[in-house]
């Protein structure tokens, strides 16, 4: 089952509105996916009724509600036809939608109605205006399911009022990439299993990256993550399942390859922890694409601000577990932390284009590098993120 933070990609399909109806298209505000299966059963068909009945109650909280009927014989009926444009309905009597989002499972589910060989457990699926999943609603008590999914929209945080935007920088700001549980496993990681000053990469006379240590630009501490670990792999499912297909939308650009994971610690003390501005895609032989950022504990500290100087004063600060991404070429800082530590994964993106770049570097200068290729899922992935 697609788990919350998770894209759903893009698809065609047949529906009471349209024979092909492409999802994306209602994605101008967030989604309730009302995954009910069949109206043949009057338990289901009720709670149907109960949903058309708080239509309005949804559009209130800025939701529109769509419905997934896996049984041809609602085509015809009566509820669906006379509200198929006001409540769209997707055809999918070969679940591929509902397998897609991990409804209908071909192997038992506990609790779940076998139907056709296929193990069906009715919900419903809350997405953003992204079409990235914000949680689920199980059918479980049909009395109460409608009033249950209303007030897991409203403990959602308010969404802000309009504002005019004057100027931003061209970065990519992707909620919940990591959970809480894996932000405080990271962190552990740093306190359990070393870490070294960080220092900054400039090129010798040769073209060599050299590392300098120099506190008058940069003052961190870092644990890199060796490939062979269970969260290094973690990580790598994330970034592929949760990432790639969004950069992809946003930038048309596939992503391919991962430097490394790093990470990092901001120390308030002595000065606090910064980074000066800089650029991390520094010219022609240069190979990252992109940068990732996520915050690990936003709550636990103050300053350490990102910041992109190009384009305003304008102060960037991702909740725990979300990510910015942004060019390579764009420069950027990250302010003096002025209480607590602030935690950072940190790592590079990159594709096949600028493969070729490193593995010229590589060949003179004797450094590896590390791919996204043959890891698990990775041709599903792909072929998810090129889907937009």
């Amino acid at each position: 089952m697609l788990a919350p933070g998770d894209p759903v990609p893009w698809f065609f399909c047949d529906s009471t509105v349209n024979p092909r109806f492409f999802f994306p298209s209602v994605a101008d505000k967030p989604i309730a996916v009302f995954f009910f299966g069949s109206l043949s059963t009057p338990v289901m068909a009720r709670v149907w009724d109960d949903y058309r009945a708080a239509q309005a109650r949804f559009a209130e909280r800025g939701f529109r509600a769509v419905g997934v009927s896996v049984d041809p014989r609602d085509r015809q009926q009566p509820r669906l036809i006379d509200t198929k444009r006001s409540f769209v309905t997707l055809w999918d009597p070969e679940m591929k939608i509902s397998g897609l989002f991990g409804v209908a499972r071909r192997q038992d589910v506990p609790g779940a109605a076998a139907a056709g060989g296929w193990a069906y457990a009715p919900a419903v699926c809350l997405l953003d205006e992204n079409l990235r999943v914000i949680d689920w609603v199980a059918l479980a008590d049909p009395e109460t399911h409608v009033g249950r999914v209303l007030a897991r929209i409203d403990a959602m945080p308010r969404r802000p009022a309009p504002r005019l935007i004057e100027q931003c920088a061209p970065v990519l700001q992707v909620p919940n990439v990591v959970d809480r549980q894996l932000c405080h496993q990271l962190i552990e990681a740093w306190e359990n299993e070393g870490n070294t000053e960080s220092g900054y990469m400039e090129r010798d006379a040769r073209g060599k990256l050299v590392g300098y240590i120099d506190h008058s630009r940069k003052r961190r501490r870092d644990h890199f993550l060796p490939q062979e670990s269970p969260l290094y792999e973690t990580l790598s499912h994330l970034a592929l399942r949760r990432v790639i297909p969004v950069v992809a939308r946003a930038y048309h650009y596939e992503i391919t390859r991962v430097e490394r994971f790093c990470i990092a610690c901001y120390d308030g003390e002595n000065g606090g922890g910064y980074f000066k501005a800089h650029r991390d895609f520094t010219g022609p032989a240069s190979h990252r694409a992109f940068a990732m950022t996520i915050n690990l504990n936003t709550e636990e500290y103050e300053g350490g601000h990102l910041v992109f100087p190009e384009f305003g004063p304008h102060l960037y600060r991702p909740e725990t577990g979300d990510a910015v991404l942004f060019s390579g070429y764009l420069m950027h800082e990250v302010q003096p932390v002025t209480r607590g530590r602030r935690f950072a994964l940190l790592s590079f993106f990159y594709g096949e284009r600028e493969a070729k770049v490193r593995e010229q570097y590589v060949q003179t200068h004797g450094t590896g590098h590390e791919t996204l290729h043959g890891t698990p899922e990775y041709a599903r992935l792909k072929a998810m993120a090129q889907s937009g």
